[in-house]
């Protein structure tokens, strides 16, 4: 199995500074820096915590400073916030890589925002500044259900009692609470944050990372409609009292030979081995390999790219060979 072999370990033990770690740092050192501002009276919320009157005016930067502010009347809004950065981000920042994570980190928060500010301002809801990691730390949770969507997970609840479920629960929870924290909670928290960094971590697991899966959905069906042809043909009347010889039963087909023929696509020229070989030939590489040298060959060094850089690196080339893997493991 491919979740067996030496790169999946790698993947799943990133280093130490990662972006998670990073993150983390970032927001405990700016959390510090709230307490020396807040001691020497600098007024730094107006400038770099999202009030929805200033976005309005141009104050875009906002949206991305609100991000790593926290409340600086005690520490349980920022430990709660870091904690699960750490626990979820690790994991999830090992399948996409540094910077798609940190896209989809950042677009979470952002996303979070927004729907905060436009919720405040359709209901009427008093302008009170953002602040918190809330809404990525949301949407990181969502990716991580997203990734893992039809797995069976154990949820922890309160860190003591396990609960058997899978990714697709976890989201209908993240949504069950905060509607229950909108209707029943407190004030000072921004639900609609919450929902919106939900939100945006599931769309961008599910429409941008495996956005393939659309167009290979469509193939799918698209391989199943058997175009009409214009002439058919039409087999003659059979003749009265005529006699036909039953056709001779054709002998079973050989066994396939024990390698499989590979029909690799051709590589681009920066690419090829023989790029100084004034050989005119044109023809496509094709190379007789067994199903586990192909996956050594040609997977692997593919796969720990992805695990380095993420999927979104990848060329055309690289997904095509990605596929033909994929195919060979599931034995198609």
């Amino acid at each position: 199995m491919l979740a067996e072999r030496q790169y999946a370990g790698r993947m799943h033990q990133p280093a130490f500074w990662t972006v998670t770690t990073v993150l983390i740092a970032i927001n405990l050192v700016v959390y510090c820096s709230q307490h020396v501002a807040g001691q020497a009276g600098w007024d730094y919320e107006r400038f770099l915590a999202l009030q929805p009157d200033l976005l309005l005016q141009g104050h875009a930067w906002q949206l991305v400073t609100f991000q790593f502010l926290h409340d600086t009347t005690g520490p349980l809004h920022i430990i709660i916030n870091l904690v699960l950065l750490w626990y979820f981000g690790r994991q999830v920042e090992s399948f996409l890589g540094r910077i798609s994570f940190l896209k989809l980190y950042l677009w979470s928060g952002v996303a979070g925002g927004l729907t905060q500010v436009i919720i405040a301002k359709s209901f009427g809801d008093p302008a009170i500044a953002l602040m918190g990691a809330s809404a990525g730390v949301c949407g990181v949770i969502a990716a991580f259900a997203a990734i893992h969507w039809d797995q069976k997970l154990i949820l922890w609840l309160a860190f003591v009692y396990p609960v058997p479920t899978r990714g697709k629960w976890v989201i209908l929870i993240l949504l069950g609470f905060c509607v229950l924290e909108w209707v029943v909670g407190a004030d000072n928290v921004a639900h609609a944050a919450h929902f919106g960094g939900i939100w945006m971590g599931l769309v961008y697991i599910r429409w941008i990372v495996q956005a393939d899966r659309v167009l290979n959905a469509w193939e799918a069906i698209r391989s199943r409609i058997k175009a009409r042809p214009l002439i058919e043909r039409v087999e003659p009347p059979e003749v009265p009292f005529a006699s036909v010889e039953p056709a001779a039963v054709a002998p079973p087909p050989p066994p396939p030979p024990a390698t499989v023929r590979l029909q690799l696509p051709p590589r681009p020229v920066a690419d090829r081995e023989d790029v100084f070989d004034f050989d005119n030939n044109d023809d496509e590489e094709e190379e007789e390999l067994l199903p586990h040298e192909f996956i050594e060959r040609e997977v692997d060094p593919i796969l720990d790219k992805i695990a380095e850089h993420g999927i979104e690196c990848l060329t055309e080339r690289e997904r095509e060979i990605l596929e033909k893997g994929r195919e060979i493991v599931m034995g198609k």
